[in-house]
This record gives C-alpha cells, structure tokens and sequence, in this order.
C-alpha cells in the first residue's frame, strides 16, 4: 500500500461516492474491496477509486482526478 493515498476502510470518499463513475460490482469481502481500490488508485494515473455497499455488493466507483 502506497503511504501517500488517502484512503479510509471504512468509508467511501465523499467526492467519489457523489460523483464518482460506477466501474464494477463484485461479491468480495470488504479488506479485499480495500486492497484492490488502494492498489486501482497507485496504478491510475487519471482516476481514484473507492467502493462501497450497494445491495450487498461491493460496488467500485472512479473519480477522474484534478489536474493542476
């Protein structure tokens, strides 16, 4: 896990649970939703990902990121 992504396992970013683009929907346990969102963010050069429940799913949201 990469030190300098912000990531909480317990809650899904507020911006990308707002606006964020669905991707997927899997039935996988939470630490493994975590780890894939966490390992999507370090490999992306353009989006963040996070996830959240959805009708029991873990369902994997993007967020394109802000470019400055």
């Amino acid at each position: 896990m990469s030190s300098d992504i912000d990531f909480d396992n317990d809650k899904c970013r507020t911006d990308i649970f707002e606006i964020g683009e669905f991707v997927v929907a899997l039935d996988i346990p939470k630490i493994q939703a975590n780890a894939l969102c966490v390992a999507l963010t370090a490999k992306s050069d353009s989006y963040d990902f996070d996830w959240q429940y959805t009708g029991g799913r873990v369902c994997v949201r993007q967020l394109k990121r802000k470019t400055t």
